[in-house]
């Protein structure tokens, strides 16, 4: 299922980008953007869509609802594309990691084909 989303969604996306592209920009750039320039346009105002705008409009709703149902599916998969493991059953707390026990002494540093340097005596202080 995840699959067909994938490639509903590719061509999708570059419909999308294609569309927005071709469109021609309606305000004065970053002024228009706040009101500045544009004339009577406005964000929310009466307008006659064009094509292209109503086809943008259901290519963003295409994709916000394509893109919300495969992170749904990639939620409940796991790693593989499978469903994902059930819980192992247990007393419902996490498994503690077991440790190795440590020893009094460490191991000497040194390898196998490297001799061991003898000890030095303490330097005397007078």
């Amino acid at each position: 299922m995840y699959t067909v989303l994938l490639i509903l969604f590719i061509p999708v996306c570059l419909a999308l980008v294609a569309i927005v592209l071709l469109q021609v920009g309606k305000g004065a750039g970053f002024a228009g953007a706040f009101g500045a320039g544009g004339g009577s346009q406005t964000v929310f105002g009466a307008r006659a869509g064009t094509f292209l705008t109503k086809f943008t409009a259901w290519l963003a709703a295409m994709f916000m609802i394509l893109a919300l149902a495969m992170a749904v599916l990639s939620s409940k998969t796991g790693p593989g594309g499978g469903p994902r493991p059930a819980p192992v059953e247990g007393s419902g707390q996490p498994e503690q990691a077991v440790l190795p026990e440590e020893t009094a002494e460490p191991e000497p540093l040194t390898s196998p084909d490297q001799p061991e340097a003898p000890e030095q005596a303490p330097a005397e202080t007078e």
